[in-house]
């Protein structure tokens, strides 16, 4: 969509730009999670703007959904989850 990229190689500004452009006004983001889900940067950003807080920020809630095509989760999944809210595997 014309307008909709952010032409920046700084990942702290796209990471504030998304969060500005796209979820304002959101408080849940939805991720859709397929077999190649993990490896896409922008998917990245997205998610960390969602969860960014401070300043006039509040982080988004996360919800998960796993495709057919999901292969697994990558090892720095683990390295993020909080003891304090396990994921559920439904």
């Amino acid at each position: 969509m014309p307008g909709d990229v952010i032409q920046s190689t700084n990942s702290d500004y796209i990471m504030r730009r998304i969060r500005e452009k796209f979820l304002g006004g959101s408080t849940v983001t939805i991720v859709l999670m397929g077999r190649c889900t993990w490896a896409r940067r922008y998917v990245d950003w997205e998610l960390q703007s969602s969860l960014r807080h401070g300043g006039n920020t509040t982080p988004n809630g996360l919800l998960g959904i796993k495709l057919p095509s999901f292969g697994g989760f990558p090892p720095r999944f683990d390295n993020n989850l909080s003891s304090d809210w396990p994921a559920v595997d439904c």
